[in-house]
Formats: structure tokens, sequence, C-alpha cells
């Protein structure tokens, strides 16, 4: 592993492989932990060469809702993995940290691009939507069926006006991406508000494709990636303080700060009130 990350200081494709090396180890948690991979080059490296691999081929079949979930779950956890966070962090704050929407908002920006090569020249894959969408009902497992539904969750025009007007193919994939983008970040906004755990992260802050810069400030010694974990950690509310532990064992714990001994360790204590925490240490 040592090797594959020394040449992936100039080699995305070891990156790759020294992905596929820790996945497969059977102690991915543990040696991510240890392998300090800037978050930066990780999610990169996920956008070039892991989600197409993970996506390949099924923008021409249609899925269910419970193979778009499995999908979804799979994305998720690797996200979670490669930012040293734990199962129990919330979605949103996932996606908001990685910068990433979920993997059906790539396959649903594939399939819209997909469908606009398709029906931009005036030959018989038109005539075959235009048949498709006039004879099949919502139902139906047809594919252009499965596109008129996707368009209607982003709130594109009507699927005949697209096709009586088809923009060219650059105007086209921009426009796609911008609604899709819009619409998951609104979505992944509004799963974050509202969430005590997740009052400091600040969800209006996503960027889609740009990591948070509790990552993009991070340096590539192990001690500024250790600071950068709990600082994710802090700000998704995973990080594990002493109120936490009290309400986990139903108050037998006290939620007293012990470096202190003055207050309630909560989040706001730790970084702010404690008197015994170095305020150089974050």
């Amino acid at each position: 592993m040592k090797r594959l990350l020394m040449e992936a200081q100039t080699d995305y494709y070891a990156y790759y492989r020294a992905y596929k090396f820790i996945m497969n180890s059977g102690n991915s948690e543990i040696l991510l932990s240890y392998a300090h991979l800037d978050e930066i080059a990780e999610v990169k490296d996920v956008n070039t060469y892991v989600r197409p691999r993970l996506i390949f081929g099924l923008d021409c079949v249609t899925l269910s809702r419970k193979e778009l979930d499995e999908l979804n779950f799979f994305h998720k956890s690797q996200l979670k993995i490669l930012q040293n966070l734990p199962e129990r962090t919330d979605d949103a704050a996932i996606y908001i940290l990685s910068g990433q929407m979920p993997i059906e908002a790539c396959l649903h920006r594939q399939i819209l691009v997909n469908f606009g090569n398709i029906v931009r020249n005036n030959d018989i894959e038109k005539e075959i939507c235009i048949r498709q969408l006039v004879m099949k009902d919502n139902t139906s497992h047809s594919w252009f069926i499965y596109v008129n539904d996707i368009l209607s969750l982003y709130e594109f025009e009507s699927i005949f006006d697209i096709l009586n007007s088809i923009p060219n193919r650059e105007s086209w994939k921009n426009y796609v991406k911008k609604r899709i983008e819009t619409f998951w970040r609104q979505k992944i906004t509004n799963m974050a508000e509202g969430k005590s755990t997740l009052r400091f992260l600040h969800p209006m802050s996503m960027n889609c494709e740009t990591v948070h810069n509790v990552w993009a400030n991070t340096g590539l010694d192990s001690i500024s990636i250790m600071k950068a974990n709990v600082k994710a950690r802090l700000l998704t509310g995973v990080y594990t303080l002493q109120s936490n532990r009290s309400r986990f064992n139903k108050y037998e714990v006290s939620a007293i700060c012990p470096l202190c001994m003055d207050e309630i360790e909560d989040t706001e204590n730790f970084l702010l009130k404690c008197t015994s925490t170095d305020s150089d240490l974050f």
C-alpha cells in the first residue's frame, strides 16, 4: 500500500489501485484512518475512476426505486469510509462535506445527456421515442417513459417541447447539469435544516463537485488530517462528548466536562468555554 500511495503522488491511476487494494483488504476503515490520503484527491479519484465504473451501462436501462436505493446506499458508504466518518453520520452531512450528489443524480444526468444525443437528429430513434410516449403509459418499462419521469422529477419543460427544439450538445449538457445540481443542492439543504446535530455545518454553503473547507484547507501531514477529521466529526455531530456518553448510558455517566469539571461537555463547551482545552488544538 505504501508503494501505491507513493506512486499516487504523480499518477491518479495509482490512487485507484490503492483504493481498490484498501477496499478489498477487509480492513478498509482502519487502513484509511492511517493512510492519510488527500481528501480532495480522493474525491477527484472517485469522480474520475470509481463513479463511472459504478454507473457504467446503467443509463441504458430502467432501474426500480429499490435498485436506485441500493446504489445510493453503496455510494454513501464509500463516501463515509473515504472521509473516515462513522456509519451513523447523517446522509446530508456526507454529501455536504464531500461536495458530492447522490449517485442517483449522476445517473440521471447521464441518462438525460444520452437522451439529447439520441433525439437531436430527426432519425428513426426520434420517431421511436415519439411513438413510445404516445402509446405507452406510466407503468411501462419503456426507456423513454423512464426519461419522461426523470424530466418531470427535475421540473423540465414537457418532453414534447424538448423534442421540438432540442439544444445543441453543450448547451443541453450544461442545462441538465445546472437543473440537477440545483435540485439536489436544495434537497440536501432541506435534509440538513432542522437537525440539531448539523447546526454548525451551514448546509447552504454546499457547492457541488467542491469539497467542504474543512477538507480543502487540510495539509498533507498526519497531524493536519487528524485535526480535520475531528473538525468533520464535530460539524456532523458524531464526535462523542461527555454529554453524549451520559445520554447513551441513561445518565448513569456524568455529563460534566472531565477537563474543567465546570459545565456539561457539549460542543459549545468543548470548543469555546472549557478552560482546559488548548485553543491551538484546532
